[in-house]
C-alpha cells in the first residue's frame, strides 16, 4: 500500500511540474532527469517572476511547494527508494 502511495505521490509531483512548465512556456519533457535539469533555468525564471509579481499566482506557486513538502515529508525523504522499489522490484 505505501509503495502505491508513493507512486501516486511521484505521478502527482511530475503532472504539476508538467504544469508549471507548460505555464512556463516550456515544452514538458519528462523522459529524463537531463532533460528537465534543462528546463530548470526557464521554470526557475517562471517561478520567481510569478513570486515577484505576487497576486493569486503567487498564492498558487506556493501552494505548489507546500504541496510538494507535504508529500515528500511523508515519506521522512525515503520517496525516491519507495519509487525505485514500486518500480524495479515489484
Amino acid at each position: 500500500m505505501v509503495i502505491q502511495f508513493a507512486v501516486m505521490c511521484i505521478q502527482m509531483l511530475m503532472y504539476l511540474r508538467t504544469c508549471l512548465a507548460n505555464s512556463a512556456g516550456v515544452l514538458p519533457n519528462m523522459e529524463s532527469t537531463a532533460a528537465m535539469q534543462l528546463q530548470a533555468p526557464a521554470i526557475g525564471r517562471y517561478v520567481r517572476q510569478l513570486i515577484t509579481e505576487g497576486g493569486s499566482q503567487s498564492r498558487l506557486i506556493v501552494a505548489y511547494v507546500d504541496v510538494a513538502r507535504q508529500l515528500l515529508a511523508a515519506f521522512n525523504g525515503n520517496l525516491v527508494l519507495c519509487v525505485i522499489y514500486a518500480y524495479c522490484l515489484n
